[in-house]
C-alpha cells in the first residue's frame, strides 16, 4: 500500500472514530453477556486490505488510544491489537486476498488470537484481575460475534 498524506488521514480519523466508538458505545452494549469489540475487528480489516505494516501500525495505534482512554494498563490492548493487526496483514502477504466466505471465520480467529494474547499480557504482567470460567466465556460469545 502506498501512503499518501490523504491516506494518512484518512486512516488517523478511522482510529480515532473507532476507538472513541468503542468507548463510548459498543462497551455499554451488552449481547449475550458481553461486549462487541469493534476496535478488533477494524483492525483485522486493516490488516487485511493493507499489509502487515498497515494492521500492525493501526492494531498499535487503536490499542494504545483505548489504552489511554480506559485508564487499564498501558500498552497491554496496543500489544495485543498490534499482534492481530501484524498477523491479519501476513495472511493477506501470504496467502493473498481472502475469499468471502472466509473473512467472518478469519475475523472470528484472529479475534480469537486478540483475546488470548490480551488475557496473557494482563496475567504475565500481574495485574490483579480475577481469572475464572467466565473469561473462556467471553472470549467464546465475541469469538462468535
Amino acid at each position: 500500500m502506498i501512503f499518501t498524506t490523504p491516506i494518512i488521514i484518512r486512516l488517523a480519523v478511522l482510529i480515532l472514530v473507532t476507538a472513541l466508538a468503542q468507548v463510548a458505545c459498543f462497551s455499554g452494549m451488552v449481547i449475550f453477556g458481553t461486549s462487541p469489540d469493534i476496535a478488533i475487528l477494524v483492525v483485522i480489516s486493516l490488516g487485511l486490505l493493507g499489509g502487515s505494516v498497515t494492521g500492525a501500525v493501526s492494531g498499535f495505534s487503536t490499542g494504545l488510544l483505548i489504552d489511554c482512554l480506559l485508564l487499564q494498563t498501558l500498552g497491554a490492548f496496543a500489544l495485543s491489537m498490534l499482534a492481530v493487526g501484524y498477523a491479519a496483514g501476513r495472511y493477506r502477504e501470504n496467502v493473498g486476498p481472502p475469499v468471502r466466505g472466509a473473512v467472518p471465520l478469519l475475523g472470528g480467529a484472529f479475534t480469537l488470537v486478540g483475546l488470548v494474547a490480551f488475557a496473557a499480557i494482563q496475567i504475565g504482567t500481574g495485574v490483579d484481575a480475577d481469572v475464572s470460567t467466565i473469561v473462556i466465556r467471553d472470549a467464546a460469545i465475541k469469538t462468535l460475534i
